[in-house]
């Protein structure tokens, strides 16, 4: 008699899935306004460095965790900046320049 062979994985697509139950959402105008909003400071923001960079990481974690607290913010924890890309960019790149001396 043969044992089941216990890393049988199910090949799903679940990016696929999301990605399509997501344009759903959209074409079906699912969403509400805050999530909308959201998105689109999201872009405006991400288009537009500056904007990103004159917000503290204080102000961004409150917005981010304001925005989505009865979306997401129901089943995790809040987000916390504790710095930006730009700062822990600059650090690592001091760092790197400290042990290469």
């Amino acid at each position: 008699m043969r044992k089941l062979h216990r890393s049988l994985s199910a090949k799903i697509n679940i990016h696929g899935m999301l990605h399509y139950n997501r344009t759903l959402a959209v074409q079906q105008h699912d969403t509400d306004f805050t999530e909308n909003t959201a998105w689109k400071m999201w872009r405006l923001a991400m288009t537009h460095r500056k904007m990103m960079d004159m917000a503290g990481s204080g102000i961004k974690t409150k917005v981010v965790n304001t925005i989505f607290k009865d979306s997401w913010g129901k089943r995790r924890d809040g987000l916390s900046f504790k710095k930006s890309f730009k700062e822990m960019w600059k650090d690592r790149q001091q760092s790197h320049e400290s042990i290469s001396k």
